[in-house]
């Protein structure tokens, strides 16, 4: 997986989104972002999007 936010933006899967890298640092940064309740969200719907079912 990708372990920073460079990374990210220098791998395909940049592609996936209009963010810049400025905001992703902002939001990382943040310290009043649920960070746990974001990643829960995206795992359910990455698994959503791999096996409906």
């Amino acid at each position: 997986m990708l372990s920073t936010v460079n990374g990210f933006f220098h791998s395909e899967f940049h592609a996936i989104t209009t963010m810049k890298k400025d905001t992703v640092y902002r939001l990382k940064n943040h310290e009043g972002v649920p960070w746990r309740t974001i990643l829960y969200g995206i795992a359910k719907w990455f698994q959503q999007m791999v096996s409906p079912n």
